[in-house]
């Protein structure tokens, strides 16, 4: 919830860094993003286009495709610790980073996801519940996107709306 509602950097470089000293590790970039990677691999998958200099994702050399983080949420849909990972994201439109984003909207508390947001880079994953008890898991990065950042977050919010219209 740190890490996802609240968006706590320091808490998420802090697990990052963990993960490597609970295989017996350093607790380095590298040795952290070698047990990410191992951690991610074991479970079918494939980390290996990542860029990732941190764990909070602060750096602007990062990269993942949102095609990566949809692979990230499928699993973790089908995971046993679902419903735990679900209630550490914040509600669209309620609560979090999220408290604005679809407010008002035919998704204002459907959406349950992580945002990003970093010098020219906005991104929003996770899932959406449409009425018909389907889930979607989605990502959407907009990368020097033109406009200011909430222009940027509007026109996502328009996507997103005209994506789960009538389906």
């Amino acid at each position: 919830r740190d890490t996802n509602i609240q968006s706590d950097n320091l808490y998420a470089e802090s697990i990052f860094r963990t993960l490597a000293l609970h295989e017996g590790s350093s607790a380095s970039v590298d040795a952290s993003r070698e047990a990410v990677a191992r951690c991610w691999k074991s479970r079918g998958v494939d980390f290996s286009p990542i860029i990732q200099v941190d764990g909070c994702g602060l750096a602007p050399q990062n990269g993942v495709s949102p095609a990566t983080f949809v692979s990230l949420l499928r699993y973790m849909y089908n995971s046993p610790n679902y419903s735990v990972f679900r209630a550490s994201l914040p509600v669209s439109g309620k609560s979090g980073t999220l408290s604005s984003f679809l407010r008002g909207t035919a998704l204002d508390g459907k959406g349950h996801a992580k945002s990003g947001t970093i010098a020219h880079l906005r991104s929003y994953c996770g899932y959406i519940e449409l009425d018909n008890n389907t889930i979607w898991a989605f990502s959407i990065v907009v990368n020097n996107g033109n406009g200011s950042s909430s222009t940027v977050r509007k026109e996502m919010e328009r996507y997103l709306l005209k994506l789960t219209e009538k389906k």
